[in-house]
């Protein structure tokens, strides 16, 4: 689980940002004006009806984010939007996409 400081929280727009599609997420990345890299990780229903898929998910991407955290260029908002084709994937799959995705912005 990120650490509240690392979390966004509710509210924060994000009309101008940059969309990034990949087959398990759609990214949405903004300037925050920050010296850290804060992130959300949107699995609605549609993805599963079940709570206990939709939290794997969540602690997949977050496991993969903060091992990538140290990598990354800082002062971001990021979104992860989870689509239907993540439910049967890997931590493995998940550092696959989520690495490339945040090095092309």
């Amino acid at each position: 689980m990120l650490r509240r400081k690392f979390r966004i929280p509710r509210g924060i727009r994000f009309n101008k940002s940059r969309l990034i599609a990949s087959p398990l997420f759609t990214l949405k990345i903004k300037e925050n004006g920050l010296s850290y890299d804060r992130f959300a990780i949107i699995v609605s229903k549609k993805v599963d009806k079940r709570a206990v898929v939709r939290n794997r998910i969540r602690r997949l991407i977050s496991s993969c984010l903060e091992e990538l955290y140290s990598k990354m260029r800082q002062g971001r908002d990021a979104v992860f939007i989870v689509k239907r084709e993540a439910i049967n994937k890997s931590r493995q799959d998940f550092f696959k996409e989520i690495g490339p995705a945040l090095e092309r912005v």
